[in-house]
């Protein structure tokens, strides 16, 4: 282009739709530039950061004098627009236009855009390159402006130097508030002085100046801090000296001091931890007073060790400790229970590590709960639980042998396995057993007893030996825990069947049963008096085999509507010996749609066979009229006969205290018998010593229901052999009683 007068040459770039960030302003600076007449030179146009801004478009109108710069086009080779197409270029009479648009938002910050010149001024000549407009989308993000200064220099190399100070300003080596100062030293000034300061115009953390570099071919330079103290920080870890070639005026490109990208934190930079550690102490997790420790194990610490204990100077179960984080630029960590027997509990619903960023400066963490459990759920202890059922009743319909079957129990506090069988106790039908249980304290526990029968021909299906207990609707059993070690749960009967509630041998009760259908007719598979047909069936297999009959069987009642109202009537013989109640569900169609269901109150219906009041059974029976109910709970009527506390305890009297007997007979050979007396469920030792002191045989070593016992001891010691005939010393140590007694051996 030729020489003109002074005319504004515009840079105009069409302004696409975009979505953009208000509020938000955009620093733009063109810097002071120097270069002799006759060479060619690119002129930045600097930005501050433009990420999340979602500038998609732009409009830049620059003047300059013409007698002293020639535009001649642009540059995006290392620019933020360097991911876009080119613009088109018209040069039209003396207007310079550029004219483009990109479809992702552009990101980062430095040069925007390089206006490359040719030097048509002479030496001595000036001119200021002015933003006559910079609109970015349409006008928001705001765009603040600096000018820039260009000279026509006579001979002299003008360099722009640039560094960027971002890291050491985290770092705070770099403090330019506290006086501190980033410049150029190298070749071209001795290596020595300030004059050659670099400044951040535009507070983007980097830092600029340009400065005559002279005649040498070869420059060579560092950019060194110099601190408010007087004293410099060299560059040191570039590999020797920054050097470029002296090819006349031109912009650096931008380096990190030190060639440092990465933030390295101080080494002692100390953070106050801060947990919340009150629920763990309503729980009895956390017991300080035992010697338990709450502690932070992280990246920084190696993931171990108790030297980062938390403490609670205040008592306001806010435990906190202030330690040295180190250099890590992310501190992973967690918190810890370490308990006084050398276990430890880590938080493990936290969803991973808890993280923070080392920002190089102390700070104090937010206070956070233990494992975030900001609810209390209760206090979770070790104990035992004495279960025990009377199996009489059971006995007596016919449904239990107890020459040839056993008894477990099973639930929640052994994952429903088998194993744990019940022992009948001496003199009665009582069977029992204690648990070992852990859970809160307060909770459910849930449980029932389970018979194993040994004709496994008649008894194929496991899941028939469970009881259905009849006041629970089938349902699991519910004990409520209490934590101790002397729990006993009420003395039940099996399956909730009390003494009276057996139909007796040679005894036929005719049940009529009657159901109304019509709320099934509305249900999302509806019954359909045309086609489908309405059974009965019994939920209690242990019922339906005394009766001669397979668990489960729908075929046992017909039922019919002679009238058409949708109400269906049937009747059942039941023949003694039996139970007095019948646990049973409706059920129709081709989908065999049945009501109840689940392992809870209600699962199945239940009713009763009211006895006559002298106890004998009538000869018929007929239950109310049962709704069709496809969802639990199902009706559970009142049983009619109550359970008896004095009448289950029969067979075991609780003793007022704890009591050794004299072994009887004594003198004795071969076989004594000792009785024992404990007042509450107790963890009883009874043992045998010589003369000598010594322990030659272990009579009893377990935990025990209140009640008198007998044990017996047949004169042999632990290897087998019968002992030598003399006097001998039996103990008993139960609870916070012992007592010894003497006995005489004849041989």
């Amino acid at each position: 282009m030729s020489k003109r007068n002074l005319l504004p040459v515009m840079v105009i770039l069409i302004a696409f739709s975009a979505v953009a960030v208000f509020g938000q302003t955009v620093t733009v600076t063109i810097p002071d530039t120097t270069a002799e007449s006759g060479t060619s030179i690119s002129v930045p146009i600097m930005v501050s950061d433009l990420t999340g801004l979602n500038v998609l478009a732009y409009d830049i109108a620059i003047t300059f004098d013409q007698n002293v710069l020639d535009a001649t086009g642009f540059s995006r080779t290392g620019t933020v627009l360097e991911t876009w197409n080119d613009p088109t270029v018209n040069d039209l009479d003396g207007q310079y236009n550029l004219v483009g648009a990109g479809t992702s938002a552009i990101a980062g910050s430095g040069v925007f855009i390089y206006i490359n010149f040719d030097v048509v001024g002479n030496a001595g000549d000036t001119t200021t390159i002015h933003f006559n407009k910079m609109v970015f989308n349409e006008g928001d993000p705001a765009a603040t402006t600096t000018d820039g200064k260009f000279s026509v220099g006579s001979g002299a190399s003008l360099v722009t130097f640039q560094v960027d100070m971002s890291i050491k300003l985290r770092e705070n080596v770099f403090d330019p508030g506290a006086g501190d100062i980033v410049v150029v030293r190298g070749n071209f000034n001795g290596w020595g002085g300030n004059d050659q300061e670099c400044t951040d115009a535009d507070g983007d953390t980097v830092y600029t100046g340009t400065f005559d570099v002279g005649s040498e071919p070869t420059i060579s330079y560092k950019y060194v801090i110099h601190k408010s103290d007087g004293t410099d920080m060299w560059e040191d870890n570039i590999g020797g000296n920054r050097e470029f070639a002296n090819s006349g005026s031109q912009v650096l490109p931008v380096v990190y001091f030190d060639d440092d990208d990465e933030y390295t934190p101080p080494a002692d930079v100390f953070v106050t931890f801060q947990v919340n550690m009150s629920i763990k102490l309503r729980e009895e997790v956390f017991k300080p007073g035992e010697g338990d420790l709450v502690v932070v194990r992280g990246n920084f610490n190696g993931w171990s060790g108790n030297n980062e204990e938390c403490t609670d100077a205040d008592a306001d179960s806010i435990y906190t400790g202030t330690f040295n984080i180190g250099t890590e630029a992310t501190i992973a960590y967690k918190y810890v229970i370490h308990k006084a027997d050398g276990t430890d509990m880590w938080e493990d619903n936290i969803g991973g590590n808890r993280e923070f960023a080392n920002t190089g400066s102390d700070q104090t963490l937010p206070v956070v709960y233990w494992d975030d459990d900001d609810e209390f759920s209760g206090v979770t202890r070790t104990g035992a639980i004495l279960f025990n059922v009377d199996m009489q009743v059971w006995e007596d319909a016919g449904f239990f042998d107890r020459n040839l079957d056993s008894l477990e129990i099973r639930g929640g506090f052994n994952g429903w396995v088998s194993g744990d069988y019940l022992e009948r106790f001496p003199g009665s039908m009582i069977y029992e057993k204690i648990m070992p249980v852990e859970g809160i304290v307060g909770s459910e526990i849930r449980y029932k007893y389970y018979l194993n029968y040994h004709d496994k021909t008649l008894w194929s299906n496991s899941d028939w030996g469970y009881e259905v207990p009849y006041t629970r609707g089938g349902g699991n059993r519910i004990i409520v825990f209490e934590g101790t070690d002397d729990q006993m749960a009420p003395l039940q009967y099996m399956n909730d069947i009390p003494h009276g509630g057996v139909i007796p041998m040679g005894k036929t009760v005719t049940v009529t049963f009657t159901v109304d259908m019509n709320p099934a007719m509305s249900l999302p598979t509806p019954f359909n008096p045309a086609t489908d047909t309405v059974t009965l069936i019994p939920q209690d297999p242990h019922w339906a085999v005394g009766q001669g009959l397979t668990p489960y069987d729908e075929t046992l009642v017909t039922f019919t509507d002679s009238d058409g109202d949708g109400v269906y009537t049937g009747t059942l013989e039941i023949h003694g010996p039996t139970i007095y109640g019948v646990e049973y569900a409706y059920r129709y169609g081709a989908d065999d749609i049945t009501e109840g269901g689940g392992f809870e109150f209600g699962r199945y219906r239940t009713r009763y066979i009211v006895p006559n009041s002298d106890g004998s059974y009538p000869d018929t029976w007929t239950f109310p009229v049962d709704t069709f109910q496809l969802d639990p709970p199902l009706p559970v009527e009142e049983a009619p006969l109550k359970v008896a506390v004095d009448e289950l305890i029969q067979g075991r009297v609780t003793p007022d205290n704890y009591t050794l007997g004299q072994n009887y007979p004594n003198p004795f050979n071969p076989t004594t018998m000792i009785t024992y007396s404990i007042p509450k469920l107790s963890h009883v030792n009874i043992k045998v010593y010589n003369m000598l002191g010594q322990e030659i045989a272990t009579l009893v070593n377990k935990q025990k229901a209140p009640g008198t016992y007998k044990v017996s001891w047949d004169g042999k010691d632990y290897t087998g052999k019968v002992v030598a005939g003399g006097v001998y010393f039996y103990r008993i140590e139960a609870g916070d009683f012992n007592k010894t007694m003497k006995m005489l051996f004849l041989k």
